[in-house]
């Protein structure tokens, strides 16, 4: 599941409660949502999880074909 998808799915407000769980700016959690910036290898493993594993490592690894 993206991070967009889980975000969606937990509703209103859960991009803030992420990035606080993650001690991070909401902006941040917007920008690795809409994929301006990836977070570090250590931040995907605390979003991993904060998550309960909804949200993956492979889940920010562009699959092939996609726009770089």
């Amino acid at each position: 599941m993206s991070l967009t998808e889980y975000l969606a799915a937990q509703g209103r407000g859960s991009a803030s409660d992420l990035a606080r769980r993650l001690g991070v700016s909401p902006v941040s959690v917007h920008r690795w949502k809409i994929g301006i910036h990836a977070p570090g290898w250590q931040r995907v493993a605390q979003i991993e999880r904060a998550t309960n594993g909804a949200v993956t490592a492979a889940d920010f690894v562009p699959r092939q074909g996609d726009a770089a």
